[in-house]
């Protein structure tokens, strides 16, 4: 008589914003373990958002089924799903499985562009950031001139108006001696 797999599986838990990989093991008295097949399916109870399509099955044959996702900024939470293991034609479903994904404090998001302005014209430079943990209002912005081979770093002159808040501002006047290109770094934390 040809018997189901065996199955071993555990809850399991990573973090957002990074890669994981959880791995269940199967064995099979009756057949190789090469010929054992997986199928992922996601479940949602009152407790458990289904693991979203974007975890994939990276490992569907063998003794060992293995499911990779990279769960966003926005995805904290438990998720739940089953694993099938098939063989010789019997199968084996586990209990619901629970993923859990830790909140991190990912980094914002920041929209910023080249700029370009006139001699003894002021200039208004804009930038904006989301940050998908926190209120947009807790953005932090810092200014940093930048030097390179092709690039002059952004005189003293040029001022950070708005260093607080989604969107950021630096304001600058360029004299008559300052045609060229300048060189900055915002930074949103």
């Amino acid at each position: 008589v040809d018997c189901s797999p065996t199955v071993s599986v555990s809850n399991y838990a990573s973090n957002e914003n990074a890669t994981a990989t959880y791995t269940a093991t199967a064995s099979d008295a009756d057949n190789s373990a090469s010929s054992i097949t997986w199928t992922l399916t996601p479940v949602a109870t009152t407790t458990l958002k289904a693991l979203p399509s974007a975890a994939k099955l990276s490992v569907s044959t063998g003794a060992s089924g293995k499911i990779t996702w990279t769960p966003t900024c926005t995805q904290a939470g438990s998720y739940g799903f089953n694993l099938k293991a098939t063989s010789g034609g019997k199968s084996v479903t586990t209990p619901t499985i629970t993923w859990t994904v830790n909140n991190v404090d990912c980094t914002p998001v920041m929209t910023a562009a080249d700029y370009t302005s006139n001699e003894n014209t002021t200039g208004y430079y804009y930038a904006t950031a989301t940050d998908a943990d926190n209120s947009d209002s807790l953005i932090t912005w810092t200014l940093t001139p930048v030097s390179t081979t092709k690039l002059t770093a952004l005189p003293k002159a040029a001022v950070l108006t708005d260093a607080k808040g989604s969107g950021s501002r630096v304001d600058w006047t360029p004299t008559c001696t300052q045609a060229g290109n300048y060189g900055f770094m915002l930074t949103a934390t």
